[in-house]
């Protein structure tokens, strides 16, 4: 039987018989040839089988004529896709950065923390430079015009003005009307104006003369000018206080005439005409001191 023509690059098969040998003596039941020129299939061609032998059939599968179209389908898809890629490859190119840029921006990152800080550094420089140069600078100072400072005019003594009124008066009623005036009770403050007070007395024939001290709660003399002296001159067995024939309390200064012809302080209850008329009576008096 002849064989059917055998397509370039597709394998023969030969059919030994069992036992059989190859031309080297040497015993093989199959042998695949994979003829690369069509002289091979055409020699095959011409062997026969021997009668008596039951031949052993091999063989393999050969591939089917489609492969080589899926090949081609796969080539033709990557030779599509390469374009793709080829295009692609410079995108990804792109993409990709090496450590060359992150250097440079750490670098410039640095530099520029760099700047700030001397800046700062400069800036407080140069304002210390200033604080320090400051005092160097000589500036000649401008002639400044001292205001005319007007000198502190010391007041004038204030001018006591003395009046002396005869009437049968407490002393509260006396201060009022001293007041009323524009000034107070005399307050006698030295021996000065003590010996001024009774040369105006000699003129008047009264014996008791209202003048401006009181006792306050705490007991002590306090004048109406809120004056302090050191001069009191008390008639004997003064100041008592309190009255000796009634208690009654004496916290009222008044100047008293003595036998001897002089004025000396007796402290009295504030309104002795109401027990003792007939001795006070008509010989009361009191003195305003008008200050200006």
């Amino acid at each position: 039987e002849e064989e059917a023509p055998v397509e370039e690059n597709t394998p023969t098969i030969r059919i030994l018989p069992v036992g059989g040998k190859k031309a080297d003596g040497k015993s093989s039941p199959v042998e695949v040839d994979f003829p690369k020129r069509k002289a091979n299939s055409e020699k095959l061609a011409e062997r026969v089988v021997p009668d008596n032998v039951t031949p052993a059939v091999q063989y393999d599968t050969p591939k089917k004529k489609a492969a080589p179209k899926k090949a081609a389908k796969k080539s033709e898809a990557v030779s599509a896709e390469s374009p793709v890629k080829a295009e692609a490859k410079p995108v990804e190119k792109k993409k990709k950065k090496g450590a060359f840029p992150y250097i440079i921006g750490a670098l410039l990152l640095i530099l520029a923390i760099e700047l700030v800080i001397t800046g700062k550094l400069w800036s407080g420089e140069n304002n210390d430079v200033k604080n320090t140069a400051a005092p160097i600078e000589s500036v000649e100072p401008s002639e400044t015009v001292e205001p005319t400072v007007k000198p502190t005019e010391t007041p004038a003594p204030l001018v006591s003005t003395y009046k002396i009124f005869v009437e049968d008066i407490s002393w509260g009623e006396a201060e009022q009307k001293c007041t009323e005036l524009g000034g107070h009770l005399v307050c006698i403050n030295d021996e000065q104006e003590y010996n001024k007070i009774c040369e105006m007395l000699y003129d008047y024939s009264v014996s008791y003369v209202w003048i401006g001290c009181y006792r306050d709660n705490t007991g002590n003399l306090v004048w109406t000018n809120n004056g302090t002296t050191e001069f009191y001159p008390w008639a004997p067995s003064e100041p008592s206080m309190t009255d000796s024939y009634d208690g009654t309390i004496e916290n009222y200064l008044m100047l008293t005439y003595q036998p001897d012809g002089s004025w000396m302080y007796n402290d009295s209850r504030s309104n002795p005409l109401e027990d003792y008329a007939k001795y006070y009576s008509g010989r009361i008096a009191y003195i305003c001191e008008i200050e200006s």
